[in-house]
C-alpha cells in the first residue's frame, strides 16, 4: 500500500517540475521514489540502532525483514512467472493441436491428404504473450534497498545475510533472464556508465553513507574512545578514496578494446576526409612542375 502511495506522490511531484527531457524526468522520479522508500525502510532500523541502541532487536529485525522479503521476491518474481509461463505454454500447445486437427479433418473431407503443419503459437497469442514490456524499476529499487540494509547497518548484520543476498541475487538474475526471453518484451539497451546512471550514483552515495553510519553505530553501542573512532573513520575514508581513484570499474581488456576501436574509427574518418578534400595550390604547383 505504501509503495502505491509513494509512486503516485512521486509521479505527481515530478510532473509539476516540467523537465526538458525524458531522462531528466526519469532521474527525478527515481530519486523521489528512492527517498520515500528509503525513509520507510531504514527508519525503524535507525531508531533501534541509534536511539534505543538495542543491537539484539536491530539484528533480529534485519534477519526477519531480509528473510521475509527474500522469500516474497523469490515467490512473486520467480516462482509465479515460471508457473504462469508453463501453464500458458500448455494451453498454447493444446490450442495448436486442436487447430491442426481441425485443419487436417477439413483437408481430408476435401480429398487432400497432405498434412498441414500448424504453428505452435499463433500470432495473436504470441503478441499477447510478449506484448507486455519489462519494467526494471521495481527490481532496481529492491536491489538498492537490499544493498542499504547490508551496508548502512553492517556492524549489526549477521555474516550469513550477505551470503543469502548473493544467492537470492543469482537466482533472481536467472529468472529475470528467463522472463526477458520467454514472457516480457525486451527493453531497449542502455549504456550503464558510472556517473551517468542514477542507480549507480545512489549505490555509491549509500556506500559512503554506510561508512559514517557504521562508525556512529559503534559510537552508540560500544565503549570505544573518540580517538579510536576518528582514526577508524579516517582509515576507512582513505581506503575508500584509494579504491575509488586507483581501481577502475572497467576491465583492462574492455578499455583497450574500446581505445583500439576508437583509434581505428579516427583513422578511417581522417582517411576519408583526406580523400574527399580538394587539392591545395601547393600540391597543384608541385604536380605541374
Amino acid at each position: 500500500m505504501n509503495q502505491v502511495v509513494f509512486r503516485q506522490i512521486a509521479e505527481y511531484l515530478t510532473e509539476t517540475e516540467n523537465h526538458k527531457t525524458q531522462a531528466s524526468w526519469d532521474h527525478s522520479l527515481i530519486v523521489k521514489r528512492f527517498m520515500f522508500e528509503a525513509i520507510d525502510a531504514y527508519a525503524c532500523p535507525a531508531y533501534l540502532g541509534f536511539i534505543l541502541v538495542d543491537w539484539a532487536a536491530l539484528r533480529s529485525m534485519l534477519v526477519t525483514t531480509f528473510a521475509t522479503d527474500s522469500v516474497r521476491r523469490l515467490v512473486a518474481e520467480c516462482l509465479v512467472p515460471w508457473i504462469s509461463f508453463r501453464f500458458r505454454s500448455y494451453k498454447d500447445i493444446k490450442v495448436a493441436a486442436r487447430r491442426k486437427k481441425s485443419e487436417v479433418e477439413k483437408m481430408a473431407d476435401a480429398g487432400d491428404q497432405e498434412a498441414v503443419s500448424a504453428s505452435p503459437l499463433s500470432p495473436a497469442l504470441h503478441a499477447a504473450q510478449f506484448g507486455v514490456s519489462y519494467e526494471p524499476f521495481d527490481d532496481y529499487l529492491e536491489m538498492v534497498l537490499e544493498h542499504g540494509y547490508l551496508v548502512l547497518f553492517a556492524v549489526a548484520v549477521p555474516p550469513y545475510l550477505a551470503t543469502m543476498a548473493c544467492l537470492c541475487a543469482w537466482v533472481e538474475a536467472y529468472f529475470d533472464s528467463f522472463k526477458l526471453l520467454q514472457i516480457f518484451r525486451r527493453p531497449l539497451p542502455e549504456l550503464l556508465q558510472r556517473g551517468q546512471d542514477i542507480w549507480l550514483l545512489l549505490l555509491s552515495i549509500q556506500a559512503w553513507l554506510g561508512l559514517f553510519a557504521n562508525v556512529a553505530l559503534l559510537a552508540c553501542g560500544t565503549d570505544w574512545s573518540l580517538s579510536n573512532l576518528v582514526s577508524l573513520e579516517h582509515a576507512l575514508i582513505g581506503i575508500g578514496l584509494f579504491i575509488e581513484l586507483f581501481f577502475s570499474n572497467i576491465p583492462k581488456k574492455a578499455k583497450e578494446s574500446y581505445q583500439a576501436r576508437a583509434y581505428h574509427e579516427f583513422r578511417r574518418v581522417t582517411a576519408s576526409l583526406r580523400l574527399s578534400s580538394p587539392p591545395t595550390d601547393g600540391s597543384l604547383s608541385n604536380s605541374a612542375s
